[in-house]
């Protein structure tokens, strides 16, 4: 059976890269796709690159708008699928700058519906700016609602979504807005979250089936930080999120209130009393930081949730 896969990619001065991304989308096998774009303000030349590939190869919608940052252009993209783009068996997401195995879709939408899953994601092959190899991402088995709260295995372009779970996702997302969180989260931590706030079946795939290039000006980075380097990094981005995770996670836990496990019940409400009291708070560093292996981890942890940085 061949399904049909909405690719939703976002851009913004992605001239220098998007070629090559979209050379593999169109040479994805076995699946028959569509790319909907929503071009982010681009200054340069992404958009009319992105029309040269649309009148040779078509399957592609554009949207160029204005720019509102990375965040909320990928969930006004999932928003427009939603509307738009309701015919179509999978899901997935695209960032502009990276190329994609030919095997990719195919691979994801075989184990989502051969497994009965709900979300997709896989493992990726970090290179240079030229594709030269720096490492496999690595992908985290054991998945938990605890360890999502403080950490992102699942980066957004190596997931895959079926029907019934883009829908439930796009469509929360609406009722979210609208109780005016303190900082949105980004759309792959947001349908993380989701999975394991109501039991969603979520397929890890340990295999690599794209590069994921770092050059310096990705939204998110896995470079080779030195450990000062990214203890600062990490410091000055949790004073400056300072308190959001909690709000946030409050504001989705409520909504779902009538969909949360068991588990997700338990967590959130521990999570809700950690600030009435120094022994209540000491309690919940300790029982989250029992999800973690790395004691670098473990530390962030206690330290975030200690200093109500979390």
């Amino acid at each position: 059976m061949i399904y049909k896969v909405l690719i939703m990619l976002s851009t913004y001065n992605g001239q220098k890269y998007i070629r090559e991304q979209l050379d593999s989308l169109y040479n994805q096998k076995n699946v028959d796709i569509h790319i909907l774009v929503r071009d982010d303000g681009s200054k340069d030349n992404t958009v009319e690159t992105l029309k040269d590939y649309q009148r040779k190869y078509g399957k592609m919608t554009i949207y160029a708008d204005e720019n509102i940052g990375a965040v909320m252009s990928f969930h006004t993209l999932m928003s427009y699928a939603y509307k738009d783009f309701s015919n179509f068996d999978f899901y997935a997401f695209s960032d502009q700058d990276d190329v994609w195995l030919e095997d990719k879709l195919y691979t994801a939408t075989e184990q989502l519906s051969t497994n009965n899953g709900d979300l997709y994601y896989c493992n990726a092959i970090v290179t240079d700016a030229d594709l030269n190899k720096i490492s496999y991402l690595g992908c985290k088995q054991d998945l938990s609602l605890q360890y999502l709260m403080f950490r992102q295995p699942a980066l957004g372009c190596t997931q895959v979504m079926t029907k019934q779970y883009f829908s439930f996702c796009t469509d929360l997302f609406k009722d979210y807005v609208q109780k005016n969180p303190p900082l949105i989260e980004l759309h792959d931590v947001w349908t993380m979250w989701i999975s394991q706030m109501i039991g969603a079946k979520v397929i890890v795939d340990n295999d690599a089936h794209m590069l994921y290039r770092q050059h310096g000006n990705n939204v998110t980075t896995h470079n080779k930080e030195g450990v000062l380097q990214k203890m600062r990094r990490v410091s000055k981005r949790n004073r400056k999120h300072k308190g959001c995770t909690y709000s946030n996670l409050k504001i989705i836990g409520e909504l779902l209130q009538s969909r949360l496990t068991s588990n997700a019940k338990d967590v959130l409400n521990r999570m809700y009393d950690y600030k009435n009291s120094i022994r209540k708070t000491l309690s919940f560093a300790l029982y989250m930081q029992k999800y973690f292996k790395s004691l670098s981890i473990k530390a962030m942890v206690i330290y975030r949730i200690i200093y109500r940085l979390y």
